[in-house]
């Protein structure tokens, strides 16, 4: 019988963050596991949108875009334009300000009052660890239906338009000289990363164009872009070079991608009426994308700059000199060879 080694897209989840996962041979310094062991990981309740790369069951874990879920309404941010009806209810829940018709999981979902929040700061990537994720007998795993993730995409691309429009007013307002036709707000123009990777070098338009985009909002005014032909010798040429299109690149930033453990049968870790605040874990996802991405520019420094020969020779001797103390009360024989390995007086 062949078993799921990963996840299925589409499917509800509990997940945490896993810190000494993410770290794990990376050689952290003192720095970095200092940072880390000050984050105090939270479960999150969240939804499998996406997997990101081709699962091969040599990999350890596999890259997913994931989107929160949340208790109740989405927190409205009047200074991002971000209002509390950017949301889709999770039947059993039907409230919204403006009648929005929830989606509907199979099984139905276990929770009474969870919506798909809407915004730049509501997705991450993660990396979800290698397991077996086949339900049990007595385990329910939840999933939506295609149409259901394509009536939550819809709305999610109309609020987002809603937000860059909306933004667009207050620049104007702001700024009542500029001129006529002011460059659109960006998702980029948020304090958020959204999470997804892109690259505005290899296509020759705006770079607000690209940065929409990425949210799958080609709507009929965004400029024309032009994109490298198959033909083109050039080291960025799309089809060759830049698009891994089966996300089986291993690089620094892969790294950067936390590492959760993932849980597919939700009530046996959260219950109903006490769903996390899901932007904790969002933050606890870039904090620790952060200390990867500091400890990872510190190696690159000494790589670059390595340390004296007579700071290594001190280290060394240090070492040897700490080794020799737990190895007291050996023979003097031993410990005169220890002596000589460690060439410590």
């Amino acid at each position: 019988m062949h078993k799921l080694f990963f996840p299925l897209p589409m499917t509800y989840a509990v997940v945490q963050l896993d810190v000494e996962g993410t770290l794990q041979g990376l050689d952290p310094d003192a720095e970095a596991l200092d940072a880390a062991r000050a984050l105090r990981p939270l479960k999150c309740l969240v939804y499998l949108r996406t997997v990101l790369e081709l699962p091969f069951p040599r990999n350890p874990d596999f890259k997913y875009d994931v989107y929160v879920v949340g208790p109740g309404l989405r927190p409205a941010d009047e200074a991002r334009c971000i209002t509390e009806d950017m949301c889709v209810p999770i039947f059993p829940a039907t409230d919204h300000p403006t009648g929005r018709a929830p989606v509907h999981p199979k099984p139905e979902f276990p929770f009474s009052n969870c919506y798909h929040w809407f915004g730049p700061d509501t997705h991450v990537e993660v990396r979800i660890k290698q397991d077996i994720y086949d339900a049990k007998d007595d385990e329910i795993h939840v999933l939506l239906s295609g149409v259901g993730q394509v009536h939550m995409d819809d709305r999610n691309q109309e609020d987002t338009y809603r937000m860059i429009d909306s933004l667009a007013r207050l620049k104007a307002q702001d700024n009542p000289t500029a001129p006529d036709s002011p460059r659109e707000p960006s998702i980029m123009d948020y304090p958020y990363d959204h999470g997804l990777e892109h690259d505005a070098d290899l296509w020759d338009c705006d770079q607000s164009t690209s940065d929409i985009s990425n949210y799958g909002l080609d709507g009929p005014s965004a400029p024309e872009c032009h994109v490298p032909s198959a033909e083109s010798d050039d080291d960025t040429n799309l089809l060759t070079s830049n698009i891994d299109v089966f996300g089986m690149a291993r690089d620094s930033q892969r790294a950067m991608i936390p590492v959760v453990d993932c849980w597919l049968h939700l009530p046996a870790h959260i219950k109903d009426g006490e769903i996390p605040d899901p932007f904790a874990f969002v933050h606890e996802c870039r904090a620790l994308s952060e200390i990867v991405k500091e400890l990872q520019a510190r190696q690159a420094k000494d790589r670059e700059d390595p340390a004296p020969a007579s700071s290594v020779g001190e280290v060394a001797e240090s070492r040897g000199a700490t080794v020799l103390e737990r190895l007291k009360g050996l023979p003097a024989a031993a410990m005169k060879t220890a002596r000589s390995i460690f060439r410590v007086q």
